[in-house]
């Protein structure tokens, strides 16, 4: 991982068509400004997909889309770290002076759309227990198995992150591989700018990484709020729990229509629960959504297992067919 030179030194309710909502379960409010929230970190997320943002360079603009709109939230932020494809998820660490934040972004798999993905969730339903090899780092092959529980680290006093838990095994690999760079780079990004805000984000198997990144970062004591667009399932119910608990950032599950990644793996057959609240809109992003509760809730997304929705799962449909950067690879 390039670093910059600083671094290296160190409740259910239709929203009204002024798009408001509350939910009383979790005690978290919707409303415009929350909203904006996720037209903002949904943008970060695209932009994990620009090829020059994980290109091991740093100080790289994040939005350089010239139309001013498309930048709105993100136009100063900058790179301060980049994980390139020799690590094992790709994706960025920017900072932002005009917003007082720091946004870790991850990218998802390196395809056009959902299929690839979705194919491989879908196996869980047919082999819930099949082996991995996580010596060879493989996030798509061990898209079923659930690790015993999170492996603890001699090395790191922040492992295993629950006792109790267990989080996808293919998941918490891509994780390993960047989580020390990920810290390094945010603990001196707040030794640097004191009270700047912290946010993960990602999407599909990006959101994956930023759950587990946002549940990594609070227990180092840092208030993490965590933004996932598209994600599929992480961990098992003790995981989604930990993962959800608001009392230091929180965690919202944005889903797009009949997204089927949204919904896999199956929890009932496979143990997976996901995380809450989730925030579903119907009928795009460009409409009002509704708040789902629950590590186990059906009432919104997870009512639909439809195959053939795969194009609801794309990084543009999140980001309200905003492209933040000129060049952009192929998007999950």
């Amino acid at each position: 991982m390039r670093l910059s030179t600083p671094a290296a030194s160190l409740g259910v309710l239709l929203l009204t068509s002024l798009g408001l909502a509350t939910s009383a379960a979790s005690g978290f409010h919707l409303d415009t400004a929350a909203l904006k929230l996720i037209d903002t970190y949904s943008r970060y997320a695209s932009a994990a997909y620009c090829s020059e943002l994980h290109d091991l360079s740093t100080n790289s603009v994040v939005c350089t889309q010239p139309a001013a709109e498309a930048c709105d939230g993100l136009a100063d932020a900058v790179t301060v770290g980049e994980f390139g494809d020799s690590h094992s998820i790709s994706g960025y660490i920017a900072v932002s002076q005009s917003q007082s934040v720091v946004v870790a972004a991850f990218r998802g798999t390196d395809i056009w759309n959902g299929r690839d993905i979705l194919s491989d969730l879908l196996a869980c339903l047919e082999a819930p227990a099949m082996e991995v090899d996580l010596e060879e780092e493989d996030v798509t092959s061990a898209f079923c198995q659930l690790a015993s529980t999170v492996p603890p680290d001699a090395d790191d006093k922040l492992l295993p992150l629950c006792d109790d838990c267990r989080i996808h095994q293919g998941f918490w690999a891509a994780f390993r591989g960047i989580k020390d760079d990920m810290m390094q780079v945010v603990m001196s990004q707040l030794g640097q700018n004191p009270g700047f805000k912290v946010v993960t984000t990602g999407h599909s198997l990006g959101g994956a990484v930023a759950t587990i990144a946002g549940v990594y970062l609070r227990k180092a004591g840092i208030e993490t709020d965590v933004y996932t667009y598209g994600s599929p399932r992480v961990g098992d119910e003790a995981f989604a729990k930990l993962a959800s608990d608001t009392s230091n950032g929180i965690t919202l599950r944005i889903s797009n229509k009949q997204d089927p990644v949204t919904v896999l793996p199956r929890g009932s057959r496979t143990g997976y629960a996901h995380t809450t609240p989730e925030i579903w809109f119907p009928k795009g992003l460009h409409r009002p959504s509704r708040v789902c509760e629950g590590v186990h809730n059906r009432s919104c997304s997870g009512r639909f297992l439809n195959i053939f929705a795969s194009g609801d799962h794309g990084v543009s449909r999140y980001a309200k067919g905003v492209d933040v950067c000129p060049t952009t690879i192929a998007e999950a």
